[in-house]
């Protein structure tokens, strides 16, 4: 997809992309709001996988980490993998989260904030 890199068995971004709070209202996911990764900003995407084509509702797609596949590909160990600093990330939330990337294409993407809340700079390699 555009703005990803393959990446093992999941795509990295190219660039890093940064995002605004995560809104759930009535099980329905809304998109995160694009933010400047040299702004504070809450998320980061580490790494992306296409939706798994039996999500297909609004509460499967509000709790895509609950789920033993998306669990695993958006896991600590990869989070860690992705990092620029594995000590700096370790014990980060992470959230599994569909954003479109397209208008024909909604990737799930492997979402890591800090506990703390907001974080400025990127965190994350970019690229393979």
């Amino acid at each position: 997809p555009t703005g990803f890199v393959a990446c093992g068995q999941v795509w990295c971004p190219a660039e890093p992309m940064c995002w605004r709070g995560l809104t759930v209202r009535s099980d329905h996911p809304m998109p995160p709001g694009a933010a400047r990764c040299t702004e504070p900003h809450y998320w980061e995407t580490f790494a992306a996988v296409p939706v798994p084509a039996d999500a297909n509702t609004d509460r499967e797609l509000s709790t895509l980490i609950e789920r033993d596949d998306i669990a695993a590909l958006c896991s600590a160990e990869r989070m860690a993998e992705r990092s620029r600093d594995a000590s700096h990330t370790e014990g980060w939330r992470i959230e599994a989260w569909a954003i479109p990337a397209d208008p024909y294409t909604v990737l799930v993407h492997c979402l890591a904030g800090s506990p703390e809340g907001e974080t400025p700079g990127a965190v994350f390699r970019a690229g393979a």
